[in-house]
């Protein structure tokens, strides 16, 4: 039944009714005009979701957990406060998302993931997120969404400083800091955040009575510097340098006394790009250095063990408008890996290249895409990814988008060479996805509506699962799991702006079905069961009131029951109340805010034998200051 209904939702939807029309505007440069929508960042047929620095100012979340799990956009995994996170996106894993920095991969390719939690979104200007499939635009990884970090350049006579003090429950603490001075073709900003939190809460224990977590003190410093030069009207050069440390505790779950462990991570991100702008093109020239450290020590288990890798990218791109309604795109990533743990029998390397390029055509109501992707992993061709998007504007107010592609996912170094278990005949997770979204919106004098179906399908083979294989004594990894995913996503909201106020209402609901298509023994894994982890049902529902002074937020998620290694957890609602007051001193703007986590103070898990807070806040301010150099 579920698959008539999976079928006959994208037979109804792809019919001619119209796509999410995303308009081209017009970037001018003297003497030169260029189309200002990059065909990578915004791909036809793709839900996307984008923050700009307002929005992420609104939202008050310090790290990308925060706001995803506020937003309710996808499933994020969390192990508690300030401990690791991960997200999931239509049923997918968490290493089958991709997370870029200004166009660059920065995925850990020893374990594949990257810890949401230790990515301050005050570091950068704009997030956006592409939910399905992108392989075809971004490569390996990108199977279930792909969350693109940004920095854009900017050339500002002003001097600005901004500084942010916060304080909150369980010692919670936080410093932030932007500075930036520019002129008409130079600029420097930079960038800082520093946390430090005791997260020591009370919880109720499964069994009753009241548990206290400890051991869970966690620092963080982040510092990001950028700058861009531009040495005459054809140029542009971007260098930028992310430094962060963590030190973090690791609490006891809740059927431990109590935990000595702890977790030490350290990363340099450098990136220097060069933009130029001729006669309708734009070619991009990336070339970037990561070195990450990691060192987890457990003495009641006697773990001590240190990992660390260094990773050099470069990336050629062009693009061009071929004419007023073609526009294509080319080029050429190169990687190499260098990783090392004393789970390695020596230290191990990775070479990879790509070559991909898109072609879009716009007319009056169709928009078109074809994108492509061939690899080579160490010498080894990965599974060549196509992609289609297309876009039908049926008349002003109704749309339809449909995306259809190949996705894939290579083995991590984990997955290759650990020992004892590590795999070096693993093939690549590969699989073909599609969504399909009607779109409406309406406004009239007074309201601005917007309502949004999107149905999506997909199944990826060669699912790379640790497994205990008969006669062995430890899991390895092998291609053994068939996942089928397949669901609903509906999203409405409604805007009226007055004179003095506006209000916003906005609602979300996900129904996802991410199942086994074949039996699995260790771990045990029934035929057609859902993915552990991995909630059928999930929305929310918020409302934002705005005035000149102030702007209050409230938003309601609802995360459905999951299965885990053993028993399962039930589903939980969660409140988080936002409030923010501008001001001004000396005639610079000034705002106090606060935000209360988990109002209703329900107790729940994520993650089994990690326990959640209840009722928490944080309360802080934000002085701005500004003056214009000319």
């Amino acid at each position: 039944m579920s698959r008539i209904l999976t079928v006959g939702f994208f037979l109804i939807s792809v019919l001619p009714v119209a796509g999410q029309s995303l308009s081209d505007s017009i970037l001018t440069l003297p003497e030169v005009e260029v189309f200002s929508e990059r065909i990578r960042l915004n791909p036809i047929g793709n839900q996307q979701h984008v923050w700009t620095v307002k929005d992420l100012e609104a939202s008050q979340a310090h790290n990308l957990s925060d706001l995803l799990q506020t937003t309710g956009l996808s499933y994020v995994r969390s192990y508690g406060l300030g401990s690791l996170a991960t997200t999931s996106f239509r049923g997918s894993s968490a290493q089958q998302t991709l997370l870029l920095w200004n166009g660059v991969p920065i995925q850990n390719p020893m374990l594949g993931i990257d810890d949401l939690a230790l990515i301050p979104v005050s570091l950068v200007s704009e997030i956006r997120l592409t939910q399905g499939g992108n392989s075809a635009i971004w490569g390996s990884g990108a199977i279930g969404g792909t969350l693109a970090l940004s920095n854009p350049s900017f050339y500002s006579r002003n001097l600005e400083i901004n500084l942010g003090l916060e304080a909150g429950s369980f010692g919670w603490k936080r410093i932030s800091a932007h500075g930036s001075l520019g002129s008409s073709n130079l600029s420097s900003a930079l960038h800082i955040n520093l946390i430090s939190a005791e997260n020591r809460f009370s919880y109720k224990r499964d069994g009753g009575g009241i548990g206290y977590q400890s051991h869970a003190d966690q620092r963080q410093e982040s510092f990001l510097h950028e700058i861009h030069f531009a040495p005459g009207d054809k140029h542009r050069f971007s260098f930028y340098n992310w430094w962060q440390t963590a030190n973090r505790e690791i609490p006891p779950t809740t059927v431990q006394t109590r935990s000595e462990a702890s977790q030490f991570d350290r990363s340099f991100r450098s990136l220097l790009q060069w933009v130029h702008h001729g006669y309708q093109s734009i070619a991009r020239s990336r070339l970037a250095y990561f070195k990450e450290f990691l060192h987890f020590k457990d003495p009641l288990a006697t773990i001590d063990a240190k990992s660390d890798f260094t990773t050099v990218i470069h990336e050629l791109e062009n693009e061009w408008d071929l004419d007023s309604m073609h526009r294509a795109e080319i080029g050429l990533q190169q990687s190499f890996v260098t990783a090392f743990t004393e789970n390695y029998e020596e230290r191990h390397q990775q070479y990879q290249m790509a070559f991909f390029t898109s072609w879009r055509m716009n007319l009056k109501r169709w928009r078109l895409q074809l994108s492509a992707r061939q690899a080579l992993h160490d010498g080894d061709l990965t599974p060549f990814v196509p992609a289609l998007g297309l876009e039908y504007q049926l008349n002003r107010t109704i749309s339809w988008s449909g995306q259809m592609g190949r996705s894939y996912r290579a083995p991590t170094l984990n997955d290759k060479y650990w020992q004892p278990g590590g795999n070096e005949h693993l093939r690549s997770e590969q699989g073909w996805s599609m969504e399909s979204t009607l779109l409406g919106k309406w406004e009239s004098a007074s309201y601005t509506w917007q309502l949004s179906m999107t149905g999506f399908h997909k199944r990826i083979k060669d699912w790379i699962l640790w497994t205990l294989a008969p006669g062995d004594n430890f899991y390895s990894p092998q291609n053994i799991a068939d996942v089928w995913s397949r669901g609903v996503e509906l999203r409405g909201s409604v805007e009226t702006v007055t004179g003095k106020y506006s209000i916003k209402l906005n609602g979300n609901y996900q129904l996802v079905r991410s199942t086994n298509r074949q039996p699995i023994s260790t771990p045990r894994i029934s035929k057609g069961s859902q993915l552990i982890y991995t909630p059928k049902h999930q929305g929310g529902a918020g409302i934002s009131f705005i005035t000149k002074k102030f702007r209050l937020d409230y938003s309601q998620q609802w995360i459905g029951s999951v299965s885990t290694f053993t028993e399962p957890l039930e589903g939980f609602m969660l409140g988080t109340f936002i409030g923010r007051y501008n001001s001004q001193i000396a005639e610079q703007p000034l705002e106090v805010f606060g935000r209360i986590e988990n109002l209703w103070n329900a107790s729940y898990r994520i993650i089994e034998r990690r326990p959640m807070p209840g009722r928490h806040f944080r309360l802080g301010l934000l002085f701005q200051f500004s003056k214009n150099k000319s």
